[in-house]
């Protein structure tokens, strides 16, 4: 039966970074054996990848043509659930709808620099675009934690 990661988390990361390099890969590239790959990628074990592996996996995993950063995108949402304020529910709104909005832009440069083959302007607005989707992502999910705990 195959074990549950939750979305966001180092482990689930290493699951979606094996999906493109394999465990032989992951292990390659920071120079572990195989166990050790698989045994961080299980919540269970109490095992830990490194910041420096982390940034080198990430990066390997762009090479081979993987979208996006997991294991940045997982200690990005770490940090924001570290937050331990509550939040007003005019907040959530705002949160919510500043999501919205600035996920839709991101969408909309991506299709525009995916017509606009070839231009770097276009991509580097898509790429800024993108990373502000993820921060107003990331910041709704700090909001709907704080929730969780008033």
């Amino acid at each position: 039966m195959t074990k549950i990661r939750q979305p966001l988390t180092p482990y689930r990361a290493l699951c979606r970074i094996e999906e493109v390099l394999g465990w032989d890969g992951i292990a390659t590239v920071i120079e572990k054996n195989v166990w050790h790959c698989r045994k961080m990628s299980d919540p269970d074990t109490g095992r830990e990848i490194s910041l420096r592996d982390a940034a080198r996996l990430d990066a390997a995993y762009q090479r081979a043509g993987g979208i996006g950063a997991p294991l940045r995108e997982a200690f990005d949402a770490l940090l924001t659930s570290l937050s331990d304020q509550e939040v007003d529910p005019a907040d959530l709104l705002t949160a919510s709808s500043r999501a919205a909005k600035e996920a839709g832009e991101a969408v909309s440069a991506a299709l525009d620099a995916a017509r606009r083959e070839g231009c770097p302007v276009a991509r580097r607005v898509a790429v800024k675009e993108a990373e502000e989707g993820i921060a107003s992502l990331l910041s709704l999910i700090s909001a709907l934690n704080a929730g969780e705990t008033a």
